[in-house]
């Protein structure tokens, strides 16, 4: 009878199993809507908190320049980070800040030892194949580009080594983030400025290629890695530097400058903006002063008249140092060993004592 009895009045009958199952489906249905729209709202509204002292806050200029990019900028950060780790993560930490701050700054990191067909790709569509330091980050804004190397990243502790406290260089101070929003703030609000090679008085040539004489692979530095067009000018008449110019190079004159040209260099350094010079004098050719000396002077920068040495296995390329810097393949021609039983290339030019008077003046 027992038995009878339970089987006549089952604990859970048919409709209250359905009804357990149904009220299950809609808890899970209720509960998924839930976590949806708070991922939803997640996203859309949020506040974020620092736990820690480690991370670093960005600047208001950084912040007002970052709130004002509406285009998408790719920031693609190309190193070795085996040998370079340290300034690729305080690089990609930073600039993920950045990229918090703005999701429309992408990132992307590019390892050139381990994915060497597409650094091939990047260096190319950038025309950075000549490049021998591989270590740099690249800001691109649908075509309008600058490049921070990491040799700029960090300020170096030279003064320690020199005095024997320290047998490495070490790294005191980063400067990513004054560099990288130089480097936005360039893309994003490009002015129409290049370089000028003053000409007129038999100074090397941006245009040509060779490698004795020529200023070619040079300019096509201005161009690949500064991403600075240039042009020759003249000073001689009524001609002035343009507006525009943002720096001035003056590439180993062979003649002397008129007074009237210095004074008009003068004016330029002079300007509200403030101008820059990249002087290389050609005086050992000449044999006699190019008429820049008393327009250096009045900046605080003295020329001397001592010859330079240099402890490499470089050539004369007709007494200029740049071109036989970029053309590595050029070498002594006579290999006279120095004291120190290597070999000294002499170069007839001049040297430069500097001055914090002339930042902006590059000798």
């Amino acid at each position: 009878m027992p038995n009878q009895a339970k089987e006549k009045n089952p604990s859970f009958s048919a409709r209250r199993r359905w009804s357990l199952r149904l009220n299950l489906v809609l808890t899970l249905v209720a509960t998924l809507a839930i976590l949806v729209m708070i991922n939803y709202l997640g996203n859309a509204y949020f506040q974020r908190f620092r736990l820690g002292s480690s991370k670093q806050n960005l600047s208001p200029q950084t912040i007002k320049i970052l709130e004002s990019i509406t285009n998408k900028i790719d920031v693609v950060l190309f190193f070795d980070k085996g040998k370079e780790e340290e300034l690729y993560e305080w690089s990609h930490q930073l600039l993920k800040e950045y990229s918090f701050r703005n999701p429309l700054v992408r990132l992307q990191t590019v390892d050139f030892t381990r994915v060497p067909s597409t650094a091939n790709v990047y260096l190319a569509k950038y025309r950075l194949n000549s490049l021998e330091n591989k270590n740099f980050i690249i800001f691109d804004n649908q075509g309008r580009t600058s490049v921070v190397f990491a040799n700029q990243l960090a300020d170096i502790d030279i003064a320690s080594v020199l005095q024997g406290e320290n047998t490495e260089f070490n790294r005191t101070s980063f400067r990513g983030e004054m560099l990288f929003t130089a480097a936005l703030f360039n893309i994003t609000y490009p002015r129409q400025e290049k370089a000028y090679f003053l000409s007129g008085h038999g100074e090397h040539n941006p245009a040509e290629s060779s490698q004795q004489s020529g200023y070619g692979k040079f300019s096509a530095q201005l161009k690949e890695v500064a991403n600075l067009s240039w042009d020759k000018i003249t000073l001689l008449g009524t001609n002035d530097i343009p507006e525009n110019c943002s720096l001035l190079i003056i590439a180993g004159p062979k003649a002397s400058l008129l007074q009237s040209e210095t004074a008009k260099i003068d004016a330029y350094l002079k300007r509200e903006r403030g101008g820059r010079m990249l002087v290389m004098l050609n005086n050992g050719v000449s044999g006699k002063n190019d008429g820049l000396e008393t327009l250096l002077k009045n900046w605080g920068i003295g020329v001397g008249d001592e010859g330079i040495v240099e402890e490499k296995e470089l050539s004369l390329a007709e007494g200029d140092l740049l071109t036989s810097w970029l053309n590595p393949d050029l070498r002594c021609p006579s290999r006279s060993p120095s004291k120190s039983g290597e070999c000294a290339c002499c170069y007839p030019g001049r040297f430069f004592q500097r001055s914090s008077k002339a930042p902006n003046l590059l000798m």
